[in-house]
Parts: C-alpha cells; structure tokens; sequence
C-alpha cells in the first residue's frame, strides 16, 4: 500500500493499493491546490521513487516549492523530474527527461515508459496538473492518453496522482475523468472564520471509506495540518 502522508486521509482509503490512480479534484480558488506534491514528498521519504510530471511552469519551479517547506530536492536519488515546459517555450532544461511535444500526450506516454525501462522499483508519479495537459493536448486526446498511462503505470506497481483544477469543462468531459481513475478526492473551500480547504472522498474502487471529509489547511514551512 502507498500512503498520501495527510493524517485521517489514510486511515479512511485505507492505503492506496499498488497500481492504482487517484484524482484530486480541485475546486477553482483553493489555496495551495498542489497537493500532489506532498503525496510526492512523503513517499520520497519512504524511500521510494517520486516521478514529478511539471507542465504549468518551469521545474526550477520545483526546487522554489520544496524550499517552501524546508525539503531538499538534493537528498531525493530517486526523485526524478519530467520537463513538459521548457519546449513549450522554448526555453533551455537542466532536467533529464523532457517531453519533447507538450502539445501531444504520446510524448508525454513515450518519456514515462522510458523511465519505466531504466528503473526498478515502486513508488508513486504525481502530475502537478491534469487541466493544463488537457488544455495543451485537447481535452479527449488528453484523457485517451492518460487512460493508456494509467495502465502502464499499473503493470509497473506505481500509484499514479493528479491535481486536476475543476474548471467549467462540458459535462461530458467531467463525466469521463470521473469513470477513468480509481479514487477522486475532492477538495474545496470552507467558508468560514477561518480559511481552510475540506477534503471529501467521493470514490473508492477498493476497500475504504467513502463520503467522509477532513478540513485541512497547508502551512509553510509545517505542511498539512488537519482541523480536528
């Protein structure tokens, strides 16, 4: 089982068995909405490999994120960083592994199953935005795609993540990323005194506990702090 590493979130799914994908479905305006990156971290410090899949802005962005919460990026060996920008905007890469046409999801495809070639082991692979890749590769080519990583990903024993901002997309669109991942944890915002963003597990296709919510809030440099 891999952890998300947000306390009473793994108590309720229980573990995310191996091979499994999970959704977190973002409600426009959240603070913090990267939670991704904090499933990607935990499991890092598990000692297991973190495959960080960075689309929305350059991966010098990454060191900035870690650095905000007092993580390393030099002490991960088996943090490995997917550059599906720099191309984008043509801009030069330090990264290893980029993805040489953003703008078609088999590139994307053909980098992971690289990476799954060279290493050994299990872990976890976060992309840091499923709406961005959507917007770049067209919405239905995108979530072809995604479906045929999400096998591959499968076979290879990895925990696949998304961070997916729930923008106005047709229904018929949200219908289908709704049917095509094994969880979605929606996340929305509070109104309240306090600003605080609530978790809610809205499917599960193994064993764990369903329509249960946890309010949370993201601290810099704490992390996720959850409102008991």
């Amino acid at each position: 089982m891999i952890e998300t590493g947000i306390p009473k979130l793994d108590e309720y799914l229980g573990g995310i068995p191996e091979g499994k994908s999970l959704l977190f479905y973002i409600e426009p305006g959240v603070e913090e909405s990267n939670i991704g990156v904090h499933v990607l971290h935990h499991n890092l410090e598990k000692g297991l490999y973190g495959i960080y899949i960075v689309s929305e802005s350059s991966p010098k962005n990454v060191d900035r994120v870690f650095n905000e919460f007092n993580w390393d990026r030099r002490r991960y060996e088996k943090l490995i960083v997917v550059d599906g920008y720099s191309s984008l905007v043509g801009a030069p890469t330090e990264e290893k592994y980029v993805v040489e046409e953003p703008h078609d999801i088999r590139s994307y495809e053909d980098v992971l199953l690289e990476i799954m070639e060279k290493i050994e082991g299990r872990g976890v692979i976060v992309f840091d935005s499923l709406s961005n890749i959507m917007d770049l590769c067209g919405e239905r080519d995108a979530l072809e795609g995604i479906g045929r990583i999400n096998k591959e990903m499968e076979k290879a024993g990895f925990v696949s993540i998304y961070n997916f901002i729930a923008w106005p997309y047709k229904e018929g669109i949200l219908y289908r990323i709704k049917r095509l991942f094994n969880a979605i944890i929606e996340i929305k915002i509070v109104e309240d005194k306090i600003s605080r963003q609530r978790i809610q597990i809205q499917k599960l296709d193994w064993d764990g506990e369903t329509n249960r919510s946890i309010e949370f809030k993201v601290f810099k440099p704490e992390g996720i702090r959850i409102y008991i």
